[in-house]
C-alpha cells in the first residue's frame, strides 16, 4: 500500500511539473502600447514569459503561434514591409525565442476620433485604442540656434492688416507657403510618425490651387497660389489626407491682388528693397540655410538634388536643384 501511495505521489508530481513546465512556455503577445495613432506602425513581440518582465526564450523558440488582430488591423513581418496580413499571421518563432511584428490600424478605417481593437496570441489578449491624427496649418514659435523649430502655434487664418496697419494682402499668380504638421492626440506634440499623402480638398476657394505634398516626420510645405483676385472676398484652402478625407485642414481670410500697385506701398518696398534677409527652406519647413542676400537670385549650385523654398525679403519662391 505505501509503495502504491509512493508511485501514485511520484507520477502525479511528474504531471503537475510537466503542466508547469508546460504553462511556462505558453506563448503571448507583449506590447508597450495601449494607445497609438491610425496610420503608424508598432511593434508587438510574441514568446513565453519569463520572471518578472523577462522572456522564456528557450522555451519559446521553435514555437508556432497564431497571432490575431480584429478590425482590419494589418500585420506586417518588419516595420518597412508593404505586404499586410489581415485577421490572423501564422508563425514560428525563431532561435531568438521571440518575434516582433509591426501591427497598424489602418488610417482609411478609422472614421471617429477614437476607436478599438484587440489583438493576442492564444488565450492572451490585449484591448487598445486607436486615435485618429489631426493635422494642421501652424507656424513655428520657437527655434533653436539653427533655426530648426522646436514648438508650433496653430493658425488657420491671414491676419487682417500688417504690424503698421495697412491691408494684408497676397499676390495673386505668386506662391504662398504654409507649414502643415501632423499632430498625435495622444502627446499632443508633433506626430513624428505621421507620413501621410497630402491632396488638396474640394472645399478650396475657385481659383486657388496647390501641389500635393506629403508629411515628412509630421511637417510639410503646402504651396499655394490664387489665379484670381480676392480683394474684397475672402479665399481659403483646405488640404485633407490621401487615404482619409476626414482627416483635413483649412487656411483662410485669405486676400490675393493682382496688381502689385495695389499693395501697400510700404509693403511693396520692403519687398523688392534689396539687400534683404533670406531663407531657404526644404519642403518640411526646415531652414537649411540664412542670410543677408544683394540679389534677386540665391547662388544653390552647392545644394543637394531635391526641392527647396526660398524666401526673400516677403516673397516666396520654389527652387528645384538638379
Amino acid at each position: 500500500m505505501g509503495t502504491l501511495f509512493r508511485k501514485t505521489t511520484f507520477a502525479l508530481a511528474t504531471v503537475l511539473l510537466s503542466a508547469q513546465s508546460a504553462m511556462a512556455n505558453v506563448l503571448e503577445a507583449f506590447t508597450d502600447a495601449d494607445s497609438i495613432v491610425a496610420g503608424t506602425r508598432f511593434p508587438v513581440y510574441v514568446s513565453a514569459r519569463g520572471e518578472g518582465d523577462s522572456f522564456d526564450l528557450e522555451g519559446a523558440a521553435g514555437q508556432s503561434y497564431n497571432l490575431f488582430a480584429t478590425n482590419n488591423v494589418a500585420i506586417y513581418q518588419s516595420k518597412d514591409s508593404n505586404q499586410p496580413t489581415l485577421k490572423n499571421y501564422l508563425g514560428k518563432i525563431g532561435p531568438s525565442g521571440v518575434d516582433t511584428l509591426w501591427l497598424e490600424y489602418p488610417l482609411e478605417y478609422i472614421q471617429t476620433l477614437t476607436d478599438h481593437f484587440q489583438i493576442g496570441v492564444g488565450l492572451t489578449n490585449h484591448f487598445l485604442t486607436v486615435f485618429q491624427p489631426l493635422i494642421t496649418f501652424a507656424k513655428a514659435t520657437t527655434t533653436d540656434k539653427d533655426g530648426i523649430p522646436l514648438t508650433w502655434e496653430p493658425v488657420n487664418h491671414d491676419p487682417d492688416t500688417h504690424e503698421d496697419g495697412s491691408p494684408y494682402f497676397q499676390q495673386t499668380n505668386t506662391e504662398v507657403a504654409l507649414t502643415l504638421i501632423a499632430i498625435s492626440p495622444i502627446t499632443m506634440g508633433i506626430c513624428k510618425e505621421c507620413d501621410f499623402d497630402i491632396v488638396l480638398d474640394f472645399s478650396t476657394s475657385a481659383g486657388v490651387t496647390a501641389e500635393d505634398a506629403k508629411l515628412v516626420d509630421g511637417i510639410t510645405t503646402i504651396l499655394l497660389r490664387s489665379e484670381k483676385d480676392f480683394e474684397t472676398e475672402t479665399a481659403s484652402i483646405s488640404v485633407c489626407v490621401m487615404r482619409n478625407s476626414n482627416i483635413q485642414a483649412t487656411y483662410g481670410n485669405m486676400h490675393f491682388l493682382n496688381k502689385p500697385s495695389a499693395l501697400p506701398q510700404a509693403e511693396l518696398s520692403n519687398a523688392l528693397s534689396l539687400p534683404a534677409a533670406y531663407t531657404v527652406m526644404d519642403l518640411q519647413g526646415r531652414i537649411i540655410r540664412k542670410g543677408v542676400t544683394h540679389s534677386a537670385d540665391i547662388d544653390m549650385s552647392s545644394f543637394a538634388a531635391g526641392s527647396y523654398i526660398v524666401k526673400i525679403g516677403t516673397n516666396y519662391r520654389k527652387i528645384n536643384v538638379r
